[in-house]
């Protein structure tokens, strides 16, 4: 059997710090399990030889998943007149993850 949940979701935000120039910040994350539980029974191709499944076998497996995403950027526009402008962009990005999982099997 075989069971996959899974959770994701994002919050994003943009504060307007003085004329011209704005903060913008976002967020995400994504929260994945899946557990795996199988039994193989063994099966026998007589008069084959070198083929098949030939030891039954129990596994249980548990994995765990997050994935982090952030971002920031500043940002500056300023018009000047009706022809001209001036914008300057800065921005740090940061992306992670973290996977853990376990497994055992019996033969």
């Amino acid at each position: 059997t075989y069971q996959n949940d899974g959770l994701a979701g994002s919050i994003a935000a943009e504060w307007s710090i003085i004329k011209d120039l704005k903060l913008k910040g976002f967020f995400g994350a994504n929260l994945a399990e899946n557990n795996n539980h199988e039994f193989r029974k063994s099966i026998d191709y007589a008069p084959y030889t070198g083929g098949g499944d030939n030891e039954s076998s129990v596994m249980d497996r548990f994995e765990r998943a997050l994935l982090l995403n952030s971002t920031l950027t500043l940002n500056y526009n300023k018009k000047i007149g009706e022809n001209h402008s001036f914008t300057g962009l800065l921005g740090i990005s940061e992306e992670s993850s973290n996977r853990r999982w376990f497994q055992a099997r019996k033969i």
